[in-house]
C-alpha cells in the first residue's frame, strides 16, 4: 500500500510530460553520397516570414553567402526552415555551415531533423588556428570527396554535430 501511495503521489506531482520521436533523416555521410552540391555558406540574416497562430510552425528564412564550393555548382541565395522545437534545425546568424544538397534553385530548404548541414564556424573565424583549419570538417570532407578516407576524429564527431534541437523543458505547473 505504501508503494502504491508513493507512485500515486509521484504521478500527481510530476506534471505533464513532453516527448518527441527522433527525426529519421539520412546521416550527413549518406546525404553526402547523394549530393549534387557540397558547399560552405554563411547565414547573413534570419527572420520569421510566416508567423503561424494555428498551432503549426513558423517559417524562418534569410539570405546566405556562398563561401566555398566543394562539389557541384550551388546557386542558393536564401535558406528556409520551419521553427520546430522537436527536431527542428537551428541556424545562427553569422555562423558558417557545410551543406550537402540534393536540391537546386535559389532557396536551400531544410526539413525537421535534417542532417545535411553542419556548423563549421570554428574553421572560418578570423582568428582560427591553422590546425583547426587543417584538421577541420571542411578539409576532411573535401579530401573524402577527392577519394581519401575520413580520419577517425571526423568519423567519431559526425553523429554529434547535427543542428536539430530537443524540445524545450516545459514550464513548471502552477501551484494551487
Amino acid at each position: 500500500m505504501k508503494k502504491f501511495a508513493t507512485v500515486l503521489i509521484a504521478l500527481v506531482l510530476s506534471g505533464h510530460a513532453y516527448g518527441c520521436t527522433d527525426p529519421t533523416e539520412p546521416s550527413f555521410l549518406a546525404s553526402l553520397e547523394n549530393a549534387d552540391s557540397v558547399f560552405v555558406f554563411r547565414v547573413t540574416t534570419l527572420r520569421m516570414i510566416d508567423r503561424r497562430t494555428d498551432g503549426h510552425y513558423n517559417v524562418i528564412s534569410g539570405p546566405i553567402q556562398l563561401v566555398k564550393t566543394i562539389k557541384g555548382a550551388p546557386s542558393f541565395k536564401r535558406v528556409a526552415y520551419q521553427d520546430i522545437s522537436c527536431g527542428g534545425i537551428q541556424l545562427i546568424v553569422g555562423h558558417y555551415y557545410l551543406a550537402s544538397a540534393k536540391q537546386n534553385g535559389s532557396i536551400l530548404a531544410f526539413v525537421r531533423g535534417d542532417n545535411s548541414v553542419l556548423d563549421v564556424t570554428e574553421e572560418f573565424e578570423p582568428l582560427a588556428r591553422p590546425e583547426i583549419i587543417r584538421r577541420g570538417l571542411t578539409t576532411s570532407i573535401t579530401n573524402y570527396l577527392a577519394g581519401k578516407p575520413l580520419d577517425k576524429y571526423t568519423l567519431r564527431s559526425l553523429p554529434f554535430r547535427n543542428l536539430y534541437g530537443a524540445p524545450p523543458p516545459q514550464p513548471p505547473m502552477p501551484r494551487d
